[in-house]
């Protein structure tokens, strides 16, 4: 005895055999409430197979029972009346709306490196036990998907309000085949409802297809090793291997890793080496794939020259000092020097005031030299060489105003023993704009015996509103005279007039 779907609705068939003279078939069907039961015999069946006492009866239309579950029970009566319990004469059924699955499909065909999810989809509509429709959605109906035994899902995914549902699942493909079956999640039973063998494409051929396989660089500076990566589908056609990685090698050196987009396409940015070598691109280490590999030629390195200057500054006698860092790709400075340049704007005019000798790498190294523009703009140059390409460090840029003393010189440079000398002129400064006065500041005068290395003050002065001054001294022996001015901060330089010798009879 069991309950069956009909396009009618639910229908009861008992099997009845080895009795003689069946007449009829009567099933009592006792709900779960315990209330009365609802008892079905006479014109509700009919024989649909074999003959009364050896055959099978069936219900022939609507149950009409209230919608519950229902524990049923049959019995065969004979023609005197007489009932006798027919072989599995008890059961169960569950007169409720169920869900009715239409349209079942589990997708892709095969996995392979690419195609990693599997996908089962279709429809669940409401199956009427009193009617037999089934053209009502069934919204929310719990549907799992499992892979070779186990819930593979983490939640159960419910049928959408149409009734349509599509689950997805990525599967970690470790074995040839994977067995998936779809089961539905119900209040009375986990019923499955479709099951499946997908094959998996293991071993893909791989291939890397670079944008260019040989460059010559410049060592240090930016490069790009980019190209695609595919893999074979079962059907022979190249795929893009996407969404995945690719491994870069510079010579025997793992360099690191770069993912793929979705039509496969890398880009490796990295400093171009210091020596001709070989980079070699490699597929990742996936169980579905045959690895492969593709290589790029470095065909010649030129060497970079690394050029910083930091912490510059001027003191007051129009020293200029520095730090420098040089260093190499290889290590080697080409010449054995690097030039400074000046500029008066940081930008044009740049004129090479010398070079410091610099044969190998050298960090922190101190620079001081006189210099004639305070407020000027300095770089270190290496310029091209064999083998290496031409660098500028960055700019440095120091202040203090540029001065200068006119005049200064004697009224006589030779002169009777205790002759009174004298001397004029101006002090003036520059920075960025024309000369100007150094206005009620005190210059002096200065004297050297012949000799001697010792210098004296003879006298001193102020400065008036032009800058103009005027000083005098006695000479009592031969010796050289200046006239000198001393910055009081570190925005002028220390100006002296010319140093003149005067002789004594």
């Amino acid at each position: 005895m069991t309950n069956m779907r009909t396009a009618h609705g639910t229908a009861i068939e008992v099997t009845a055999h080895g009795g003689s003279g069946i007449a009829d078939v009567e099933v009592t069907l006792t709900p779960q409430s315990g209330a009365t039961a609802t008892v079905i015999s006479g014109s509700s069946f009919t024989l649909v197979q074999g003959q009364p006492d050896n055959g099978v009866w069936e219900t022939t239309g609507s149950l009409g029972l209230a919608r519950t579950g229902y524990r049923y029970a049959a019995d065969v009566v004979d023609a005197a009346g007489d009932k006798s319990p027919s072989v599995a004469a008890s059961d169960w059924l569950d007169y409720q709306l169920q869900p009715s699955y239409h349209n079942l499909a589990l997708s892709p065909d095969h996995l392979d490196v690419a195609h990693t999810s599997v996908t089962a989809s279709g429809k669940v509509t409401t199956y009427d036990p009193a009617s037999g429709d089934t053209t009502t959605p069934y919204a929310g109906q719990g549907l799992d998907l499992r892979l070779n035994g186990g819930l593979y899902t983490a939640d159960t995914y419910p049928s959408a309000v149409d009734g349509s549902f599509a689950v997805t699942v990525n599967v970690d493909v470790t074995q040839p085949s994977v067995s998936m079956w779809l089961q539905a999640m119900s209040v009375s039973d986990n019923t499955e409802l479709l099951r499946r063998t997908i094959d998996v494409y293991a071993s893909a051929p791989t291939r890397i297809t670079l944008d260019r396989t040989s460059a010559a660089v410049v060592a240090g500076r930016q490069m790009t090793v980019s190209g695609k990566m595919e893999y074979q589908d079962v059907n022979g056609v190249w795929q893009p291997l996407g969404n995945s990685s690719a491994e870069l090698y510079v010579g025997s050196s793992d360099y690191g890793w770069a993912g793929t987009d979705a039509n496969g396409r890398f880009a490796f940015v990295l400093a171009a080496p210091a020596a001709v070598t070989t980079l070699t691109v490699r597929t990742p280490g996936l169980a579905l794939i045959k690895p492969s590999s593709a290589t790029f030629s470095i065909t010649s390195v030129t060497q970079q020259v690394s050029l910083t200057l930091y912490s510059a500054s001027i003191n007051q006698y129009s020293e200029l000092t520095f730090f420098e860092n040089v260093a190499s790709t290889n290590h080697k400075i080409p010449n054995g020097r690097v030039y400074v340049l000046e500029s008066p704007n940081g930008r044009t005019s740049w004129r090479n005031l010398g070079y410091i000798p610099v044969s190998r790498d050298t960090f922190g190294q101190q620079i001081t030299a006189w210099v004639d523009n305070p407020h000027g703009f300095w770089e270190l140059y290496s310029p091209a060489a064999p083998g290496y390409a031409a660098s500028v460090s960055n700019v440095v840029h120091t202040f203090a105003n540029k001065t200068a003393i006119t005049g200064g010189k004697p009224s006589s440079t030779t002169v009777h023993r205790y002759s009174s000398l004298s001397f004029s002129g101006g002090l003036y400064y520059q920075g960025y704009g024309p000369w100007a006065p150094i206005k009620h500041t005190r210059v002096y005068l200065f004297f050297r015996p012949y000799g001697s290395k010792t210098w004296s003050v003879v006298s001193s002065t102020v400065t008036d509103g032009y800058g103009h001054y005027r000083l005098s001294g006695r000479a009592t022996r031969g010796g050289t005279w200046e006239v000198a001015w001393f910055t009081p901060n570190h925005w002028y330089i220390d100006a002296f007039g010319p140093g003149t010798y005067v002789s004594v009879r």
